[in-house]
This record gives C-alpha cells, structure tokens and sequence, in this order.
C-alpha cells in the first residue's frame, strides 16, 4: 500500500501509525490502573484518609483516560477530514485544511494534558502510599475529627 508514496509520506504515515499504537497502549495501561484501583481500594467514608486520596488517584487516572479517547476520537476525524481534503475542489481545501489543523491542535492538547495527568496520577497514587504508611504508623500528627 505504501510502497507508491513518496518516502517523506511514508515516514509520516509510519509515525502516525506508531502514535496510534502508543495511544492505544497508553490508554489500555490507564484503564487497567483505574480498575485496579477500583478493586483493591477499601473503600470508607470520604474524608483525609487513605480511601479517599486512592479515590482521589483514580479519578485523576479516569480523567487521563477520558482524554486519552478523546485524543484517538480526534485522529480518526483528522483522516476523514484528510480524505475529505483530498477529494475536495480549491475552494473547500481551505475549509477543510483549517478544520485539520484545528483538529490537530485539539489533538496535541489532550495528549499532552493526558500525559502530565498521568503524571500526576502516578505522583499522587505514591504520595497516597506512602502518607498513609506515615500516617497510620504516628508519624504524622492526627487531624481533628
């Protein structure tokens, strides 16, 4: 299929290729941390213990999750815009060419607000296990009820 493109075309379409499947790996890991957390958290009333900062971890990952499908939703609609550009008249490239470019603008954004989510999930997932360790052992002074 690829071997009639022009080599910068197919060293494009390689890296989206490889995007796509990064993407798909990201999302597939982030889902797999939402639902062990789901499972493995007890769960108590909320309030500043350790169940509601695992709570707190979960929907950071859930939320990273979200943009992640946003994100794959965002680079299925720039190839329909892409055939669209490729099979319109001069007068609606333009149109076509601006809703591409705003799409993969939108696109960049969740992947990286999905990244540094994901950073903050696994940062606060840490801080989570690590203050509940200090904190259940005394180390930390109790908080009024």
């Amino acid at each position: 299929m690829t071997s009639g493109l022009h080599i910068a075309d197919q060293i494009s379409l390689k890296a989206v290729e490889e995007s796509t499947k990064l993407d798909q790996f990201l999302l597939g890991a982030t889902v797999a941390i939402c639902a062990y957390l789901a499972q493995n958290n007890v769960y108590s009333p909320i309030g500043l213990n350790r169940s509601t900062a695992m709570i707190g971890c979960m929907l950071i990952f859930a939320a990273s999750a979200a943009l992640g499908f946003m994100r794959m939703n965002i680079v299925v609609r720039v190839f329909h815009e892409n055939a669209k550009l490729a099979a319109a008249s001069k007068s609606e490239k333009k149109n076509h060419l601006d809703e591409c470019q705003r799409l993969l603008w939108w696109g960049k954004w969740h992947g990286h607000i999905r990244n540094v989510l994901l950073f903050a999930g696994l940062a606060a997932f840490i801080a989570a296990k690590v203050g509940a360790s200090y904190y259940c052992q005394g180390c930390m002074p109790r908080l009024p009820a």
